[in-house]
């Protein structure tokens, strides 16, 4: 007997898949008439070549159904799994450029319990917390194009369970994740740890030196991490901590902000600037005000600070675009601040260009303007699922919002992945996997930013908001 080109199920099993997706593309689904079935000719048998596919498609089916697709060990292969059942948003149909959901393997894991980071193309899920607040240092790597799932080898034990949030940052082929153990961890409650991902290997590093505990808020860039302390409310400087991903060591600075006020708050951000990367410190005001400073890796020091006096209330957390603009939005639900429609507060937010310093205001649509209902968007999906394509825009009150041109999108809201319902978690922006079991995923196919999206003038965003009170 001849070889088996398919001896290797696996391979037998990836061949079919590929071949059922390309026909299904192909394939119209137009509903028959009445007539059509009429006039219909009786089915040819199928020819020898039909049958052997459809005979060994039966086979995979039996056989995935019986033992659930085993394809090697957990460690170096896919994690198993049942398939999803496909759902009405995953039909083809509707306008061309509606959104396609496409069912994919499931997840091993409650993803939105893990800190991400994509490295070649690949998404991988480090320190799933557990609902008791603990977590451990396991991974798991999603491939999109094979839709495969590999669990990774474990971390190294932790010197604590508590797990109050985790953190992901990818340099090269290496991952850091920084653990903070939570209050009552005392010195060391700030915990790194490196992942070679060529290797598949773990290694514990030194954290940050801190106070008894005390904790930072990481950020991840180019040359490694900034980690601010504390909320930086008040009026003393504010320290911050850097982590040089090539020395691999740390360093402690501290800044003075908005002059010495009083400050309700600080965050930090990443912001790319003509002469390279910048750490932006946004601290925020009484009465609305901003005060705005970057810090320069490469020399340490930081830039004279932008202002504004604000709106008058507080706005929301500043956006950062691809071309250095920062954008800060009117609060979401003014009415429950006691802002009236007609308010210009319930309607303006800022914008700042860093490279020139200067500031403009943005009307941006009511929330309960008749405009929501008559073109409802929602960016948020999009400024994750378009990544660089939709760089230079920002979320106004659900609109993307490019500031370089002051203009304006909407974009349809994703209809729901299955008809499960039940809570979902992202894996990297093209993937979304049900939270509870049997945690079946959905793959996202969209056509470009430009045939999705619908320009909007300003003149119907003032229109709408006029019939506001």
């Amino acid at each position: 007997m001849a070889d088996d080109p398919f001896s290797d199920r696996s391979e037998l099993e990836d061949a079919l898949r590929r071949h059922f997706r390309a026909e299904v593309d192909r394939t119209d689904f137009r509903p028959l008439t009445v007539e059509e079935l009429s006039a219909a000719e009786p089915a040819k048998a199928p020819s020898r070549r039909s049958r052997w596919l459809l005979g060994a498609a039966a086979a995979v089916v039996t056989v995935g159904v019986a033992v659930q697709v085993v394809v090697g060990q957990l460690s170096q292969s896919p994690v198993n799994g049942i398939p999803a059942t496909v759902s009405a948003s995953g039909t083809p149909g509707g306008t061309a450029t509606a959104p396609l959901w496409t069912p994919r393997l499931p997840a091993p894991v409650d993803v939105g319990r893990y800190a991400q980071v994509t490295v070649d193309g690949a998404v991988y899920l480090l320190a799933g917390r557990a609902e008791d607040g603990s977590c451990r240092l396991d991974a798991y790597r999603y491939q999109p194009g094979p839709d495969l799932w590999q669990r990774l080898a474990d971390g190294p034990g932790r010197p604590r369970t508590a797990c109050a949030e985790t953190w992901a940052f990818a340099s090269g082929s290496r991952i850091y994740l920084m653990v903070d153990g939570g209050s009552g961890a005392g010195a060391s409650r700030m915990e790194l740890y490196s992942y070679d991902t060529g290797d598949d290997a773990w290694a514990r590093l030194t954290g940050p030196a801190l106070p008894d505990d005390a904790g930072c808020t990481p950020l991840g860039m180019d040359y490694g991490i900034f980690c601010l302390d504390g909320t930086g409310s008040g009026a003393a400087p504010i320290g911050f901590h850097s982590f040089d991903f090539a020395g691999r060591r740390w360093t402690t600075g501290e800044a003075q902000l908005a002059g010495g006020q009083t400050r309700l708050s600080v965050r930090a951000h990443r912001v790319s600037l003509p002469g390279g990367e910048r750490v932006l410190l946004d601290a925020r005001l009484p009465g609305g005000g901003i005060s705005l400073v970057t810090w320069d890796p490469a020399t340490g020091t930081l830039d004279d600070p932008i202002g504004h006096r604000g709106t008058g209330t507080d706005l929301g957390v500043a956006q950062i675009t691809g071309d250095g603009w920062v954008y800060a939005n009117p609060p979401t639900d003014p009415a429950a601040l006691g802002i009236a429609g007609d308010d210009p507060r319930a309607t303006t937010g800022l914008a700042v260009n860093l490279a020139t310093q200067s500031w403009h205001t943005v009307v941006v649509p009511h929330p309960a303007g008749p405009l929501a209902t008559a073109l409802p968007s929602d960016a948020g999906w999009a400024l994750r699922y378009y990544g660089a394509q939709a760089s230079g825009y920002v979320d106004a009150n659900h609109y993307l919002y490019r500031p370089g041109q002051q203009s304006w999108l909407a974009i349809g809201p994703l209809p729901p992945p299955g008809a499960g319902g039940g809570e979902y978690g992202w894996v990297g922006n093209v993937l979304r996997c049900q939270s509870d079991a049997p945690r079946n995923c959905w793959g996202l196919t969209v056509r470009s930013l430009s045939e999705v999206a619908r320009p909007l003038d300003q003149a119907a965003i003032d229109s709408s908001n006029a019939q506001v009170r």
